[in-house]
This record gives structure tokens, sequence and C-alpha cells, in this order.
């Protein structure tokens, strides 16, 4: 959906690069994403550095980043979303949303939990304005294709 809107997409993983470049060209991934930071990319920090490289890579081909309008998605809150705020440190145009992937409605009761239990996850879930993607609750159409249409979007995604 992002790609036929001209959306760029970009993905950073700790994974190692060799593991990346098969997973995503099994995958079809650079179909997706423009680029995909690995853990050779963030050596020396973590996932920030990641953040930063990306936006020199997509600026080096004339792309610009939308500053105030990135979306962080990932699985993790202070992994993979968290990461923003300390990439924001170098650069205030590191600015937008996350989007926690969760699996199901006990997952989002735990992070839930986390979050409340937590003042830095907390922070983090209100300075990125973190909203949980609950991945069974996404309706399926007749033919079992996923229905993220806007006007579903109350059951499967939710504000931390």
């Amino acid at each position: 959906m992002y790609a036929r809107l001209g959306i760029p997409m970009v993905g950073f993983t700790a994974n190692a690069k060799i593991f990346v470049e098969k997973l995503a060209k099994y995958l079809k991934l650079s179909d997706i994403f423009l680029d995909i930071a690995t853990d050779e990319t963030m050596a020396g920090g973590g996932k920030e550095i990641a953040i930063h490289y990306l936006i020199s890579k997509l600026e080096s081909k004339g792309i610009p980043m939308p500053e105030g309008r990135m979306i962080f998605v990932g699985d993790s809150l202070r992994g993979d979303i968290g990461t923003s705020l300390t990439a924001r440190e170098k650069n205030k145009g590191i600015f937008g949303q996350g989007i926690l992937v969760l699996k199901d409605k006990n997952a989002l009761i735990e992070i839930e939990k986390q979050i409340n239990a937590d003042p830095k996850l907390r922070d983090i879930a209100d300075n990125i304005n973190v909203n949980a993607f609950v991945v069974e609750d996404v309706p399926l159409d007749e033919e079992g294709n996923l229905m993220m249409l806007s006007r579903f979007r109350d059951q499967f995604l939710r504000k931390l």
C-alpha cells in the first residue's frame, strides 16, 4: 500500500547482513524496501545509528525524508520504536508515530501492563504517539484477504 502511494520505506534489523540479504531476496523485500540496515550498519551503537544511516542513504538518492511524518513499525516498543527518541537527539526532524505489531489481544494486554508499570515505556508511547496493531483482529474478506481499510481501523488499531 505504501509503495503504491509513493511513500519511501526502509527497514532495519539487528540481524547479520548475509542473513538479511538472503531473506530479502527470498521474500522479495526489495520490492517493498528501498534499503535495509543490518547489524553491521549499527556497529558502535544501536538501531538509532541505522535510522541516521537510512536517512542519509535516501537523501543521497534524492529522496527527501518527511520531517515529523515518519512511521516507526516494529514488534518491540523499546528496541524498535523507542530508538527513534535516541535518534531524535541528533536530528530533531526524526519525529512521527509508532505502530507496535502484536500477535493477539493477550500481547496487547501484556504491553499495556508493562507501559503502565514502566515510566520509560510510558514516555515512549506518549512521545511517539504509538498505536498497537493487533494482527489477529484484522478482519478478513470472503477470500481470506486482510481488510486494512480505514473503516475497520478501530478493530485492530489501538492507541497505547
